[in-house]
Parts: C-alpha cells; sequence; structure tokens
C-alpha cells in the first residue's frame, strides 16, 4: 500500500511537471500574433479619432484649449502605435517603446472617462483599451489605469495625478 502511495505521487509530480510548462508554453504569443495584435491596436487608434473628435466638440470642453490638447493627444497616439507596429513589423522587437505607449494610453485613459463623451467614442475607445491589455500581457507589464486587476476609477486617477 505504501508503494502503490508513493508511485501514485511519483507519476503525479512527474505529469504535473510536463504538463505546466506545456501550458504556460501555449500562453506565450509569437511574433507574426503580436504583429497582428499591433496592426489591431494602430487601426483601432485611427478609427478611435473620428468618433472621439466628434464627441469632444459636443462636450464640455468644446471650443478650448482643452479640446485641442485632447484631439492632438489622440493624433499623436495614432502615429505612436502605428510607428510601434511599423518598428515591431521591420526589426521584430518594439520593447523600448512598449511603456511609452502604456503611459500615452493611461493619459488618453483619463480625457476619454472625464468627459462624459459620446457611446460611440467610449466604444471605439474600449476597442483600443482592449488591444493594449493583450499587447501589456504579451510583454508582461500591467496597463497603468489597471490596479490588481481590477479597473482603477478613472476620475480618482485624474484627481491624483
Amino acid at each position: 500500500m505504501r508503494i502503490r502511495t508513493n508511485l501514485f505521487a511519483a507519476l503525479f509530480t512527474l505529469l504535473v511537471m510536463t504538463v505546466v510548462p506545456v501550458m504556460n508554453a501555449q500562453t506565450r504569443l509569437n511574433d507574426k500574433d503580436v504583429q497582428a495584435l499591433l496592426k489591431n491596436l494602430s487601426n483601432d487608434a485611427k478609427n478611435f479619432r473620428s468618433p472621439f473628435n466628434a464627441a469632444l466638440h459636443k462636450s464640455a470642453i468644446r471650443g478650448t484649449g482643452q479640446e485641442k490638447d485632447a484631439k492632438r493627444m489622440a493624433a499623436d497616439y495614432a502615429r505612436l502605435t502605428d510607428n510601434l507596429y511599423k518598428q515591431f513589423k521591420n526589426k521584430k522587437r518594439a520593447s523600448d517603446q512598449i511603456q511609452a505607449m502604456l503611459d500615452a494610453t493611461a493619459r488618453l485613459n483619463r480625457v476619454v472617462y472625464s468627459n462624459n463623451l459620446s457611446p460611440a467614442a467610449v466604444s471605439a475607445w474600449d476597442r483600443v483599451r482592449a488591444d493594449v491589455h493583450l499587447i501589456a500581457q504579451a510583454w508582461g507589464i500591467q496597463e497603468p489605469y489597471y490596479q490588481n486587476g481590477l479597473l482603477a476609477d478613472p476620475l480618482n486617477a485624474l484627481v491624483s495625478s
């Protein structure tokens, strides 16, 4: 009976040791998958600009310097994500730009959620954030607007920064 217990424990340990690395290997993304994610982010960031600009024009900050700054921020973000995609496509690396993209995402996130924008603008932004979330996971980085895996309150993030 004791031999059976030890044999079972040894087989179970061997099984766990061989299955866990295989499971981890399946969750890693290859370069082709990362490139596709970056292309989706670039496209979604470009597509976000139109509903964002229209929503800003109807928001409380219309006609102010804040509106101009927000529109410029969205344009810069679209360029940043496009450059990130192109760099990865050509060099298969982009680690030096990932943190800048995450920081820009956090800044734009504050603008989106602090100005009561249209559902179309928020929906377009949610697509961008979904892409950013997957990219951050691929690099093993937590997005700045998440705390302990939960979405931080964007208005509190605005007050604290």
